[in-house]
């Protein structure tokens, strides 16, 4: 997965090309997994619903103050 996030960092991945990269994992648990990793600072999330993308890493545009 992180190989496949650095790849379409520009783009972003979708909720649909994750559960893709890991088959037989539930929606569930993998909206729990980047949800870990987000709180870590290693993904970040862009847009929501259907339109929402992963990201590589911290959001940047975010005043951290």
């Amino acid at each position: 997965w992180e190989q496949h996030l650095t790849q379409r960092a520009f783009d972003g991945s979708s909720m649909t090309d994750l559960e893709a990269l890991l088959p037989g994992i539930d929606r569930k648990d993998v909206k729990k997994l980047m949800d870990e990793l987000r709180d870590e600072g290693r993904v970040h999330i862009r847009g929501e619903r259907r339109w929402a993308r992963w990201y590589p890493g911290p959001d940047r545009n975010i005043d951290e103050t």
